[in-house]
Protein backbone atom coordinates (compact mmCIF):
# COMPACT_ATOMS: atom_id res chain seq x y z
CA UNK A 1 0.00 0.00 0.00
CA UNK A 2 2.82 2.38 0.87
CA UNK A 3 4.56 1.73 -2.43
CA UNK A 4 1.33 2.48 -4.29
CA UNK A 5 0.94 5.78 -2.43
CA UNK A 6 4.51 6.84 -3.18
CA UNK A 7 4.04 6.07 -6.87
CA UNK A 8 0.71 7.93 -6.97
CA UNK A 9 2.17 11.01 -5.30
CA UNK A 10 5.10 11.03 -7.74
CA UNK A 11 2.87 10.42 -10.77
CA UNK A 12 0.31 13.10 -9.92
CA UNK A 13 2.32 16.14 -11.12
CA UNK A 14 3.49 14.33 -14.26
CA UNK A 15 -0.08 13.26 -15.02
CA UNK A 16 -1.40 16.77 -14.43
CA UNK A 17 1.32 18.27 -16.63
CA UNK A 18 0.65 15.73 -19.37
CA UNK A 19 -3.09 16.38 -19.27
CA UNK A 20 -2.43 20.10 -19.46
CA UNK A 21 -0.09 19.61 -22.40
CA UNK A 22 -2.70 17.62 -24.30
CA UNK A 23 -5.57 20.04 -23.57
CA UNK A 24 -3.55 23.15 -24.49
CA UNK A 25 -2.19 21.88 -27.77
CA UNK A 26 1.08 20.48 -26.41
CA UNK A 27 2.21 23.32 -24.16
CA UNK A 28 4.97 21.48 -22.27
CA UNK A 29 5.84 24.14 -19.70
CA UNK A 30 4.12 22.36 -16.80
CA UNK A 31 5.92 19.15 -17.73
CA UNK A 32 9.29 20.93 -17.53
CA UNK A 33 8.29 22.44 -14.18
CA UNK A 34 7.25 19.00 -12.88
CA UNK A 35 10.56 17.49 -14.02
CA UNK A 36 12.53 20.30 -12.33
CA UNK A 37 10.54 19.82 -9.12
CA UNK A 38 11.22 16.10 -9.14
CA UNK A 39 14.93 16.68 -9.68
CA UNK A 40 14.98 19.02 -6.68
CA UNK A 41 13.28 16.47 -4.44
CA UNK A 42 15.49 13.62 -5.61
CA UNK A 43 18.59 15.76 -5.09
CA UNK A 44 17.58 16.30 -1.46
CA UNK A 45 16.94 12.56 -1.13
CA UNK A 46 20.42 11.73 -2.38
CA UNK A 47 22.14 14.33 -0.20
CA UNK A 48 20.08 13.42 2.89
CA UNK A 49 21.26 9.79 3.14
CA UNK A 50 22.69 8.86 6.53
CA UNK A 51 20.87 11.64 8.36
CA UNK A 52 18.10 9.48 9.79
CA UNK A 53 16.85 10.64 13.18
CA UNK A 54 13.54 10.50 14.95
CA UNK A 55 12.50 13.82 13.40
CA UNK A 56 14.25 13.02 10.12
CA UNK A 57 11.17 12.29 8.02
CA UNK A 58 9.49 15.61 8.81
CA UNK A 59 12.69 17.61 8.39
CA UNK A 60 13.39 15.76 5.13
CA UNK A 61 9.89 16.54 3.86
CA UNK A 62 10.25 20.24 4.66
CA UNK A 63 13.66 20.54 3.01
CA UNK A 64 12.55 18.52 -0.03
CA UNK A 65 9.41 20.66 -0.32
CA UNK A 66 11.44 23.85 -0.27
CA UNK A 67 14.09 22.70 -2.74
CA UNK A 68 11.64 21.09 -5.15
CA UNK A 69 9.39 24.16 -5.06
CA UNK A 70 12.39 26.40 -5.70
CA UNK A 71 13.58 24.23 -8.60
CA UNK A 72 10.11 24.25 -10.12
CA UNK A 73 9.78 28.01 -9.69
CA UNK A 74 13.19 28.61 -11.27
CA UNK A 75 12.20 26.47 -14.25
CA UNK A 76 8.86 28.28 -14.59
CA UNK A 77 10.66 31.63 -14.45
CA UNK A 78 13.21 30.43 -17.03
CA UNK A 79 10.32 29.46 -19.31
CA UNK A 80 8.90 32.99 -19.10
CA UNK A 81 6.18 32.55 -16.51
CA UNK A 82 5.30 35.65 -14.52
CA UNK A 83 6.13 35.38 -10.84
CA UNK A 84 2.86 35.32 -8.95
CA UNK A 85 0.42 33.37 -6.85
CA UNK A 86 -0.46 30.97 -9.67
CA UNK A 87 3.14 29.97 -10.19
CA UNK A 88 3.62 29.52 -6.45
CA UNK A 89 0.54 27.32 -6.13
CA UNK A 90 1.56 25.06 -9.02
CA UNK A 91 5.21 24.74 -8.01
CA UNK A 92 4.35 24.19 -4.35
CA UNK A 93 1.76 21.58 -5.30
CA UNK A 94 4.26 19.75 -7.46
CA UNK A 95 6.89 20.04 -4.73
CA UNK A 96 4.49 18.73 -2.09
CA UNK A 97 3.68 15.68 -4.20
CA UNK A 98 7.30 14.80 -4.93
CA UNK A 99 8.53 15.45 -1.38
CA UNK A 100 5.66 13.41 0.08
CA UNK A 101 6.48 10.56 -2.28
CA UNK A 102 10.05 10.49 -1.01
CA UNK A 103 9.21 11.12 2.67
CA UNK A 104 6.56 8.41 3.12
CA UNK A 105 9.02 5.48 3.17
CA UNK A 106 11.22 7.34 5.68
CA UNK A 107 8.24 8.00 7.90
CA UNK A 108 7.23 4.34 7.70
CA UNK A 109 10.72 3.22 8.70
CA UNK A 110 10.52 5.35 11.83
CA UNK A 111 7.07 4.14 12.76
CA UNK A 112 8.21 0.50 12.44
CA UNK A 113 11.18 1.11 14.69
CA UNK A 114 10.38 -0.33 18.18
CA UNK A 115 12.48 2.30 19.92
CA UNK A 116 10.29 5.00 18.36
CA UNK A 117 7.03 3.68 19.76
CA UNK A 118 5.53 5.02 22.96
CA UNK A 119 5.19 2.69 25.89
Amino acid sequence: MLRLLTVLFAALPIGFATARAITTGWDLRYLWVAIASSVGAVLVGVLWRGREQSHGAIAFWLVALGVSTLCGALMAFALGTNIGLGMLIVTMGFGACFSTSLALPRLARHSNNPSMRAG
